[in-house]
């Protein structure tokens, strides 16, 4: 074997580390003559625009007198790619997905071509199309191999995901919660941030760099600014989820969720959820069909949508708590933003005069 070709089979192996069967072991006795063989020949002869027609005459007699290999096609692809000729290898790539739809491979090529040529749009969507397709292939495994163990209702989705946080009784034991966090938005300002809780379904925000404050009892929402209440309509603040997110109790505040089904995203497997309101609010939930845990909300509005994912959980008096949330707010221009927990406190005396405004 010669130092070029070890030297491009590193560069593939790297390249598509993250899968396994990138060139599959084919058998090399059979007697047809390879498809990706006359079409290096016929590029290198008429250029790959003309090599379009030559392939359609192949590929009608595909399995019969020509063999289609895309392990073939890919090296004569990255070949075209390492000596500079992009246009030509996106021929190929675009030949080998005709062959291949389904290959994860072939639309990774086919994008990283498409790169290399400046068109980054048509590298996004064949990526697109890779990671779909991946997600797809995972989605039919998972299934496959979790038939018998399917969650089937929405509430055993939440029982996996209390269960998996420390269990219900654990987190009923918790009656108040103080977190004091940092948030970080896309132009790098951070803002220190403390959140308290009370059982059942209190919640207030405080702003310390601008005395701001926000609270809720599950149905009216304020606004507190030096020490003056100002109840506020069609608040957002009337979804803040209370003390154990909204997955215990949630009825009472007229809460409903409903499981859509089994999903994959970006290479993981979710619960799809639907939390609805009792203003008929909905959002979308994800919870890892792995783990059980609570990982992603969804909300789409008029302009376009909000992603908030939750990580790094950690172990609190027998708690899991995710210390990282991270918000993707898809508009015309987006933003990103997110948090991190500086520190928690439970079961501190908290007065209810905190949350609600109290009639003298």
């Amino acid at each position: 074997m010669n130092t070029r070709f070890v030297r491009l089979a590193i560069i593939l192996i790297l390249l598509f580390a993250s899968s396994s069967d990138f060139f599959a072991q084919e058998d090399e006795s059979s007697p047809m003559k390879s498809a990706a063989e006359i079409i290096k020949k016929f590029i290198e002869e008429n250029g790959a625009i003309a090599a379009r027609e030559k392939f359609k005459e192949l590929e009608a007699l595909k399995d019969m007198e020509y063999s289609f290999k895309e392990s073939d096609f890919l090296r004569l692809g990255y070949d075209l790619l390492r000596v500079g000729k992009a246009v030509d290898a996106i021929e190929v790539f675009n030949m080998t997905a005709e062959v291949f739809p389904d290959s994860y491979n072939t639309y990774m090529s086919l994008g990283r071509a498409y790169r290399m040529t400046g068109d980054y749009d048509m590298d996004r969507k064949s990526v697109e199309k890779a990671i779909a397709l991946q997600n797809r292939n995972l989605l039919t495994e998972f299934l496959k191999k979790n038939e018998d163990t399917l969650a089937n209702t929405a509430g055993e989705v939440i029982e996996r995901h209390l269960d998996a946080i420390g269990g219900r009784e654990s987190l009923e034991k918790i009656k108040t919660m103080v977190i004091t966090y940092t948030a970080l938005d896309s132009i790098d300002q951070e803002t220190l941030i403390t959140r308290y809780y009370k059982s059942p379904h209190l919640v207030r925000q405080d702003i310390a760099a601008t005395g701001a404050s926000i609270a809720t009892d599950g149905d009216k929402v304020w606004r507190i600014t030096s020490g003056k209440w100002e109840e506020l309509a069609n608040s957002s603040w009337a979804y803040m989820p209370d003390i154990y997110e909204d997955f215990i109790d949630y009825g009472a505040r007229g809460i409903t969720y409903r499981l859509l089904g089994v999903e994959a995203i970006d290479r993981r497997i979710y619960y799809h959820l639907v939390k609805k309101y009792a203003d008929g609010e909905e959002r979308d939930f994800y919870f890892s069909a792995d783990s059980g845990l609570f990982r992603m909300e969804r909300r789409d509005f008029g302009a376009g949508r909000d992603i908030k994912s939750y990580w790094d959980h950690r172990h609190h008096e027998g708690i899991l708590i995710p210390h990282l949330f991270v918000v993707i707010l898809e508009t015309g221009f987006g933003q990103t933003h997110g948090a991190i927990i500086k520190d928690i406190k439970i079961n501190v005396p908290l007065e209810d005069s905190l949350f609600q405004k109290i009639e003298q």
